[in-house]
């Protein structure tokens, strides 16, 4: 099971579909306005205020996505934030409706 684990890993499409859907989902959030930081497929959306970034959260789970806030103490003031792990899992309509959720909750907030 563990060699074929590694076959997997190395010759599987998994890392290119990961990759894939990180880069839809950046691109898709800055277009939307959001500041989307980092260079892993951990994708931070900076939202800055503590508040707006709980809000955004709760506005997201509402769509039926997980995407927690994070705040301080966990990052400086002012630099509140939502944390999007995409998968390799996930397929593009699943990429799709993330986004849908980020601006229909964005224009919720206020912060679109």
């Amino acid at each position: 099971a563990a060699s074929e684990a590694l076959h997997v890993a190395r010759h599987g499409d998994a890392r290119e579909r990961l990759w894939e859907n990180v880069a839809h989902l950046r691109d898709g959030l800055g277009s939307m306005g959001f500041e989307v930081r980092g260079d892993s497929q951990i994708l931070p959306v900076v939202v800055g205020d503590r508040t707006d970034a709980m809000a955004l959260a709760e506005g997201i789970r509402e769509h039926d996505v997980v995407a927690p806030a994070i705040r301080p103490p966990t990052v400086p003031v002012g630099t509140s934030r939502i944390r999007v792990v995409p998968m390799a899992t996930h397929d593009r309509n699943d990429i799709v409706d993330c986004l849908e959720a980020f601006r229909a909750a964005g224009e919720e907030v206020g912060l679109l």
